[in-house]
């Protein structure tokens, strides 16, 4: 997505994103308690083989644990590949992945340093939390301390075992890509984008964050008489003058409205939103995907929709290199009612590939549809697939 400019000029971007997508669809499988995408997570919980149960055991059985793991590098994009998302956690020092699991749990900078240098053991750390954190601690399961407690031993075994603790998430990220979030994400993907494109728009129209706050399902708010954004709970505040950039992402599985403010190398603040729109139902994704995967595309379509020179030139054109109906329009100088005659009959054939980019939707092949069009021919024809000595009775020409 385009960058754009707030109205006291901090620079804002509407971009989808893996990075923390992955990591809250992961919270959101491993939450008994959650209740959103019902027919997705059967799906996925049926999928998982069982080694991932036990990895998530050794990791403290907490699904509050997977959102840490997005912050672990502040400069890492946001609309990141499945590949750089695991490369930057594998290239994660180990004292910081210790120290920012901890923090993300215990919210004790000085106590967790000391319980790093061993200087304090992990209970005479959490035994020192301050009331007003209490709460918290009790509800994920570190307060009070007990040897018993799945989340106490997770840390006790990250603070003793830290390559360990890293081995085993890298191979629960791997499977649970494979098993099932790399199919979902396909599906997902276009429509973040469209949200996030629509969320731009909104933006660019008034010029203004408190639109956004307002908008999107952000647990912040923008307080411009101050200059700052203000979490809704817990009292933690960002001054604006200290954000490099915000950035604004459409999430699925964020009911809870996690939003990070993390500092890159430099000191300066990279704040994330990634708000959660309820439009994004991956239940009826998944009803629609099965409804696609059953229904191969129309050889009369494809045939139809090739032989006509026009729709030729479009296709080969975008083959070489996605491209909107407005460009489409300018080169090849037709108008934009032709060309969007064109791009039903084309989208009708399968035979395209579209996604949001920069605000508009860019067009390009459907690269499955061409690499199955001789098998659907044959199938629509009956035509049996024989060698070559089977031709013409057994004898070949």
């Amino acid at each position: 997505m385009d960058v754009v400019k707030n109205n006291i000029g901090k620079a804002v971007e509407f971009t989808e994103g893996l990075r923390f997508e992955f990591f809250y669809a992961l919270s959101h499988i491993t939450d008994n308690n959650s209740s959103l995408h019902q027919q997705w997570k059967r799906e996925c919980l049926r999928k998982l083989p069982k080694n991932f149960y036990t990895n998530f055991e050794q990791l403290g059985s907490s699904h509050l644990l997977w959102p840490i793991f997005a912050t672990l590098v502040p400069e890492l994009k946001s609309n990141c590949s499945y590949e750089e998302l695991l490369k930057s956690i594998q290239e994660t020092d180990l004292k910081i992945l210790q120290r920012k699991v901890l923090l993300g749990f215990i919210h004790d900078e000085p106590g967790v340093n000391f319980c790093l240098e061993r200087k304090l053991t992990l209970k005479e750390t959490i035994a020192r939390s301050k009331s007003e954190k209490r709460e918290w601690l009790i509800h994920v399961g570190l307060y009070p301390y007990s040897e018993s407690s799945a989340l106490v031993q997770a840390m006790e075994f990250l603070i003793t075992h830290p390559s360990k603790f890293k081995k085993i998430l890298l191979q629960e990220m791997d499977i649970f890509w494979s098993a099932c979030f790399k199919h979902t994400w396909k599906l997902l993907l276009r429509s973040l984008q469209k949200s996030a494109a629509e969320l731009q728009t909104a933006y660019s129209e008034q010029n203004d964050l408190t639109v956004i706050f307002d908008k999107s399902n952000v647990k912040a708010i923008y307080n411009e008489s101050k200059k700052q954004i203000e979490a809704l709970r817990g009292g933690y505040t960002v001054k604006l003058k200290e954000i490099k950039k915000c950035y604004f992402i459409p999430s699925a599985f964020n009911q809870v409205g996690w939003w990070n403010s993390l500092e890159d190398q430099n000191g300066d603040k990279l704040v994330f939103f990634p708000y959660f729109d309820p439009v994004l139902n991956i239940d009826l994704a998944i009803v629609e995907d099965h409804k696609n995967r059953n229904m191969d595309p129309d050889p009369f379509l494809i045939f139809k929709s090739l032989g006509d020179p026009t729709r030729f030139a479009m296709i080969k054109m975008i083959a070489e290199h996605p491209m909107s109906s407005t460009n489409i329009s300018r080169k090849l100088s037709l108008s934009k009612a032709t060309v969007s005659h064109h791009v039903s009959l084309l989208r009708q054939a399968g035979l395209l590939e579209e996604n949001y980019s920069d605000g508009q939707v860019m067009l390009g092949v459907k690269q499955e549809t061409f690499e199955k069009i001789s098998e659907i021919t044959c199938s629509y024809f009956k035509i049996n697939k024989l060698k070559p000595g089977e031709l013409y009775g057994g004898k070949s020409l």
